[in-house]
């Protein structure tokens, strides 16, 4: 929660995306502390999902910087209308990491509250006042990024990312929006993952009681 409101107040997009991944840590280690297996697997879902956006949304800062210098709101003004392909994803991984439907990061959430009612109702509570100023500070980057800044004198200059660039955020965009679309036997994976990390951390503690 801290990590989160932290997040909303910084004016720098890097900064913003390192305090929205403390955040984001901060809930899958409470998950994991939950204990159950539908708590451990919404805490990996959340970690793969961090993962694949977060990449996306730091190469497009990295990108940024490298061609004006400076991340801050109003240099990003603009940006995704002057690059089409890095707006999309930056749109894509920024969205589901804020955990809107259709994406990633939505199927982790929903999974993340279920499983957080085992422990108490002020959990989800605290979970989704976290989400809702989640939601607000990525919206309003995105706004940022395609706010109109050019005239009809002046018209907007395109810029035209690197092909690496272009590859694994189609790549990335699609997993993203295919994880988020898929049916519930598609998860049956991340499950079974969950049900392994739990065996396996079980396994390991009676081999150190019995040793003891």
């Amino acid at each position: 929660l801290v990590g989160e409101v932290l997040a909303f107040s910084q004016k720098s997009l890097r900064r913003t995306l390192a305090y929205s991944s403390i955040a984001q840590s901060g809930l899958a280690i409470f998950l994991v502390g939950i204990g159950s297996i539908e708590a451990i697997t919404a805490s990996i879902m959340l970690l793969i999902n961090n993962a694949l956006s977060k990449f996306m949304l730091f190469s497009v800062d990295d990108q940024v910087i490298d061609e004006l210098g400076r991340d801050d709101r109003n240099t990003l003004n603009g940006y995704g209308r002057k690059s089409p392909i890095v707006g999309v994803t930056f749109v894509v991984s920024a969205l589901s990491i804020a955990g809107m439907p259709l994406f990633f990061g939505f199927r982790g959430k929903l999974n993340a509250i279920s499983a957080s009612f085992e422990t108490s109702i002020a959990v989800p509570v605290i979970i989704l006042i976290a989400a809702a100023i989640e939601v607000t500070y990525y919206f309003s980057w995105i706004f940022s990024f395609f706010k109109p800044v050019g005239t009809a004198q002046t018209p907007e200059k395109r810029m035209v990312p690197s092909v690496e660039f272009v590859a694994f955020g189609l790549v990335l965009s699609t997993v993203i929006v295919f994880l988020g679309v898929s049916s519930g036997e598609a998860f049956t994976m991340f499950e079974r993952a969950a049900d392994s990390l739990v065996n396996g951390v079980l396994a390991i503690g009676k081999a150190i009681l019995g040793g003891m």
